[in-house]
C-alpha cells in the first residue's frame, strides 16, 4: 500500500512542481556550500524578522501542499481513494503520515538542519515554535483531507468551457502558472527581485556604470528560463488545437507582449520606483526594453526545443554573446533591436502560437 500511496500522491505532486524543486536543488546544492548554509540557518534564527518569514514560506509552501492534494482527488480516476473512508483512524493517519513525510521533505529536513544549528545558539524558544508551527501544519493537513473522504463524490458539473475561458488568451499561461505552479512562480520571482535589487543597490552607490544594471538584468532574465520552458510545454501541450487558428504577426506579438509584461512586472515596477529617482527617463525606458525583450527572445529560443534539441547550448552562446556586447559598451537600443528580430522571426513560425 505503501508503494501505491507514494506513486498516487508523492510522485505527482513532484512531478507537478518539478521546476521549483529543480530550482531549490541548484540554489541550496550547487551554488551554496555547507558554511553559507550554516551562515544562513544562524542569521535566520538570531533575527525575529527573518525567523517570522521562513515560518511563513513552510506555511505557504503546505498550503500549497494540501491544496495540490485536495483538488488531485476531486479527479475522478482518484474516486476509488474515497475508500480511504473506510479505513480506521490509526490505518487513516499512517497513510497521512507517509505522504506528508514524502510531500514535505524539504521542510521537515531544514527544521531537523535548524535544531541541529540551534544547539550552539541560545534560540531554544524559536526552535519549539518551529515544531508547533510543523506539527499544526501536519494536524491542519489531516483534518482537511480526512473530512474530504468523508463527504460524498460530489457531481462533476461543467461550469465553463475550458477549451475557451473568460480570461483574454493573453492571461492563461498567467492563470496556469496560478493555478499549477504557483510554487515555481514564487521562488524564481523572489529570487530574480532578489538578485535584480542587488544589482540597483550596488548601481546606485556610484561605483558602477549602466553595464553593471544590464548585466543584472541578463542574469535574472535567465532565472526565468523555467518559466518559459513551462510555456513552452503549456503552448505545445493544452492549447495545441488552436494552431489551426490562423494568428497574424502583429497578433502573436501583441499577446506574447502583453503576457510578458504580466509575469515581468514586479522586475519593473523595482527599476521605475528606485532606478526612476536617479532621472534618466532614456536609460529607464531602454533598459525596462531590454529587459522585456530578453525574456521574449529566451522564449523564443527555449520554443527550438521540439525541433532542435541544442537550445540549452544556444542559450549559453546568446548569454556570453549579450555579456560580451555589454561589456565594450555596444549600445542597447542595438542589442535591442538584434533580439527583437531574433524573437520576431521566430513567432513567425505556424509551430509558435
Amino acid at each position: 500500500m505503501r508503494e501505491i500511496y507514494i506513486k498516487s500522491f508523492v510522485a505527482p505532486f513532484y512531478k507537478a512542481y518539478m521546476g521549483f524543486f529543480v530550482l531549490v536543488l541548484l540554489i541550496v546544492g550547487v551554488f551554496m556550500e555547507y558554511k553559507q548554509h550554516i551562515l544562513v540557518a544562524d542569521r535566520l534564527l538570531q533575527s525575529d524578522f527573518g525567523y517570522i518569514v521562513l515560518l511563513l514560506a513552510f506555511v505557504t509552501y503546505s498550503f500549497f501542499q494540501i491544496r495540490f492534494l485536495l483538488r488531485l482527488l476531486n479527479d475522478p480516476k482518484y474516486r476509488i481513494f474515497q475508500n480511504l473512508a473506510f479505513l480506521s483512524k490509526k490505518d487513516f493517519l499512517r497513510f497521512y503520515f507517509i505522504q506528508w513525510v514524502s510531500n514535505n521533505l524539504m521542510i521537515w529536513i531544514y527544521g531537523l538542519f535548524l535544531t541541529f544549528i540551534s544547539l550552539g545558539l541560545d534560540a531554544s524558544l524559536k526552535v519549539l515554535v518551529l515544531w508547533i508551527t510543523l506539527f499544526l501544519i501536519f494536524a491542519i493537513g489531516l483534518v482537511l483531507l480526512y473530512q474530504k473522504v468523508q463527504k460524498p463524490i460530489p457531481e462533476h458539473i461543467i461550469a465553463q468551457s475550458k477549451l475557451f475561458p473568460i480570461v483574454p488568451y493573453p492571461f492563461w499561461f498567467v492563470m496556469h502558472l496560478k493555478a499549477d505552479r504557483p510554487l515555481l512562480l514564487l521562488a524564481i520571482k523572489a529570487l530574480s527581485v532578489l538578485l535584480l535589487n542587488g544589482f540597483l543597490v550596488s548601481f546606485s552607490s556610484g561605483s558602477y556604470d549602466l553595464r553593471w544594471l544590464q548585466f543584472g538584468l541578463l542574469c535574472s532574465a535567465y532565472i526565468h528560463i523555467p518559466i518559459w520552458i513551462d510555456k513552452v510545454d503549456f503552448d505545445q501541450d493544452q492549447l495545441a488545437y488552436f494552431r489551426n487558428f490562423p494568428r497574424s504577426l502583429f497578433t502573436k506579438t501583441r499577446d506574447h507582449l502583453i503576457n510578458a509584461a504580466l509575469l515581468l512586472f514586479p522586475e519593473v515596477l523595482i527599476l521605475l520606483i528606485k532606478f526612476g529617482w536617479l532621472g534618466l527617463s532614456l536609460d529607464l525606458v531602454t533598459i525596462c526594453g531590454f529587459w522585456l525583450v530578453l525574456n521574449l527572445a529566451l522564449f523564443g529560443l527555449i520554443q527550438w526545443r521540439s525541433f532542435q534539441m541544442g537550445w540549452v547550448r544556444m542559450a549559453l552562446i546568446a548569454f556570453f554573446a549579450i555579456f560580451l556586447l555589454t561589456i565594450y559598451s555596444i549600445p542597447v537600443i542595438v542589442i535591442i533591436v538584434f533580439v527583437t528580430i531574433f524573437f520576431l522571426g521566430r513567432i513567425r513560425s505556424p509551430q509558435c502560437l
